[in-house]
């Protein structure tokens, strides 16, 4: 799964993009197949946003997925 659209058929995320939560700000490397989860691109730079989150060593090695509900592009 390369992106993710809504029922109206407009794209939400794509592979490649910046999206953020209250744990961590990241590029988007893949989409699980039920199209619920965005995980990380170690390639690209990625930021621990929450130091006091129970996911912090995953984050920091790059071993972190979100949910797409909690996603949201930076600065939006």
């Amino acid at each position: 799964m390369n992106y993710l659209q809504d029922e109206r058929g407009n794209i939400l995320v794509r592979v490649g993009d910046q999206v953020e939560n209250d744990e961590a700000r990241f590029f988007i490397g893949g989409i699980n197949e039920s199209q619920t989860l965005c995980h990380i691109d170690k390639t690209k730079p990625f930021e621990l946003l929450n130091k006091n989150s129970p996911l912090a060593n995953c984050i920091r090695q790059g071993n972190y997925s979100a949910s797409v509900q909690t996603l949201k592009t930076p600065n939006a």
